[in-house]
């Protein structure tokens, strides 16, 4: 949003850890703590918001982190289409999303699968009886 508005990537960053900064720190969240500490240690050091994200990413071994802080870099480096580059990323993340939670449902049933049938055993179990008690 700050990007189509015409304002840079350095001060878009820095409104965006400013903006975490007014979040009290106990329900900022650590990722959000994190890059609030970002800005902070770029406000003593003066070091590049983005250089101290990518190194915040390497530190964290997150690979998407790492994705996104190349891209920044990146377009700090090379000037690339940063939005367009954004957006596959973000495209990237959503599938990724949906397919984590595909899997997850795939477990799911499988973990659901074992009651079911025991319940299905108890419900045979319970509805033949009276009958089998009948006869015998």
């Amino acid at each position: 949003m700050f990007l189509n508005s015409g304002t840079n990537l350095e001060d878009s960053i820095r409104k965006i850890c400013i903006s975490y900064g007014d979040i009290k720190e106990e329900k900022r969240g650590y990722f959000r703590n994190e890059i609030y500490h970002l800005l902070l240690e770029h406000q003593k050091q003066g070091e590049s918001l983005i250089v101290l994200f990518c190194s915040f990413s390497k530190r964290t071994g997150v690979k998407e982190l790492s994705r996104v802080s190349n891209v920044l870099l990146e377009n700090r480096m090379k000037g690339t289409v940063l939005w367009k580059k954004l957006k596959e990323e973000g495209d990237h993340l959503w599938e990724e999303r949906k397919r984590q939670m595909k899997e997850k449902v795939k477990l799911l049933d499988s973990k659901l699968a074992f009651p079911l049938a025991i319940s299905l055993i108890a419900l045979l179990l319970v509805s033949v009886a009276p009958v089998l008690l009948e006869i015998g």
